[in-house]
C-alpha cells in the first residue's frame, strides 16, 4: 500500500493552502476555479493525514551523532489535521505501507486535546529557555571572534551594551576587556573605526567555518565532504550521505573535535558571507527533537552543545548556497591547524 501519512512537506503545503483559501476564497470568490482546486487539494491532504508512521526519520546519522527519529505508539495523543480540536489519538489499527508501519488515527476528545496542548506548551517553554541560553552564549562567542562584525560587537559591549538575547549587561571589568579586544582586533582588519562606528573598506563581511575531515579510524572517521577550488571557493561532494557537519564562528569546537574525536585528521577552513551565516544561525534548532513540537527538516541542527564552541549539522538544502557564498578556503593538517588556531 502507498504511504498514507502526511510528510513534513505535505503538512507545510496543507497549512499554506488553508491560509490561501481563507485569504482569497471568501464570498463569491469561493466558486472560482482556483478556489475549487484549493478545496480539492485541502480535502485530499486532510484525508491523507488519517494515519501516522510508527517510526519517522527526522534526520539521518552524521559525524556528530546517530539518526534522529520519532516513535509513535498506540494511545499517544498527537497533533493532526483530521480533528476539529487539532489533536488525534493513535489507535492500534495498522496499515503496512512502502515506508513502514503506520497507525490509524481517530479524533481526540476535547479533554485529551486540552491536556496534551498544556503538556506541549510546558515542553516548548523549557526548550525555548534552553535555546535562549545557547543563543546568548553563541552571541558572546561571536563577539569574541575576528572581523568587522566582531569589532562592532566588541565596541557595543565595551560601551555597556547588553547581550540582546539574555539582557545581561557587562560589568566594568568586562567592558574594559571588550574594549581591549576591539582595539587589538581592529589593528588587524580591513576597515576603520570612526566615532564609535566600524566603517568597512568595501571587503564583504564573512564568518569562518571549519570542517574536520578524515582522522580517527573505522566508523569513527569523518567523510571527505569538501574540495577546495582554485579560486578559494568550495565544492561539496554530492556523493556523500548524511548532513554536513561544521564548526562556526571560532575554532574552539573544531579544535576539540580534531584533538578528541578525529586525531590526524585535516581541517578545511573557509569564509562564508555574513548574511548567509546570519540566516543559518537564525534558522538553527536543537538537534534532539522535542516530543510533540513540529520541526523543519531543512533547519540547521545545533550539535555538541556541551562542548566548546558552536557546531552545526547542515541539511543538503544548504550545500548549494554554501558553495556559492564561500571564499578563502584552505586545508590544514592536524599539526598545522593546531599551530595556527589551537588554544
Amino acid at each position: 500500500m502507498e504511504n498514507n501519512h502526511l510528510s513534513t512537506d505535505e503538512k507545510i503545503s496543507l497549512n499554506l493552502k488553508e491560509v490561501q483559501y481563507q485569504r482569497d476564497c471568501q464570498g463569491g470568490a469561493s466558486n472560482s476555479g482556483l478556489c475549487q482546486q484549493l478545496r480539492k487539494d485541502i480535502q485530499a491532504l486532510r484525508e491523507k493525514g488519517r494515519s501516522v508512521l510508527e517510526t519517522e526519520l527526522l534526520a539521518p546519522a552524521s559525524d556528530m551523532g546517530p539518526e534522529n527519529t520519532v516513535k509513535t505508539t498506540p494511545g499517544n495523543i498527537i497533533r493532526c489535521v483530521g480533528s476539529s480540536n487539532g489533536f488525534c489519538q493513535v489507535t492500534d489499527q495498522v496499515l503496512t505501507t512502502d515506508q513502514g508501519k503506520e497507525w490509524q488515527l481517530v479524533p481526540a476528545s476535547d479533554e485529551q486535546a486540552q491536556i496534551e496542548a498544556a503538556r506541549q506548551q510546558s515542553v516548548s517553554a523549557q526548550a525555548d529557555a534552553s535555546l535562549k541560553q545557547w543563543t546568548a552564549d553563541a552571541f558572546d562567542v561571536g563577539c569574541g571572534g575576528f572581523g568587522v562584525a566582531a569589532v562592532a560587537c566588541q565596541i557595543y559591549r565595551a560601551a555597556g551594551g547588553a547581550n540582546p538575547i539574555s539582557g545581561a549587561v557587562p560589568s566594568t571589568g568586562e567592558q574594559v576587556l571588550w574594549g581591549a579586544t576591539a582595539i587589538l582586533n581592529g589593528l588587524g582588519i580591513y576597515g576603520t573605526v570612526a566615532d564609535g562606528v566600524v566603517v568597512s573598506s568595501g571587503r564583504p563581511k564573512t564568518e569562518k567555518y571549519f570542517r574536520v575531515e578524515g582522522g580517527g579510524s573505522g566508523v569513527a572517521s569523518s567523510q571527505n565532504r569538501i574540495t577546495v577550488n582554485a579560486d578559494g571557493s568550495i565544492r561539496i561532494n554530492p556523493g556523500c550521505s548524511g548532513q554536513l557537519c561544521v564548526s562556526v564562528g571560532n575554532s574552539d569546537h573544531a579544535t576539540y573535535f580534531l584533538s578528541n574525536k578525529r586525531p590526524d585528521g585535516t581541517v578545511v577552513v573557509f569564509e562564508v558571507d555574513a548574511e548567509l551565516h546570519n540566516q543559518i544561525m537564525s534558522s538553527a534548532i536543537p538537534q534532539r527533537p522535542v516530543p510533540g513540537i513540529p520541526r523543519d527538516p531543512s533547519a540547521p541542527k545545533i550539535v555538541d552543545p556541551n562542548q566548546p564552541g558552536v557546531a552545526l549539522e547542515l541539511p543538503k538544502v544548504w550545500e548549494a548556497v554554501l558553495e556559492k557564498h564561500s571564499s578563502n578556503a584552505r586545508v590544514y593538517s592536524h599539526d598545522e591547524f593546531l599551530r595556527e588556531f589551537g588554544n
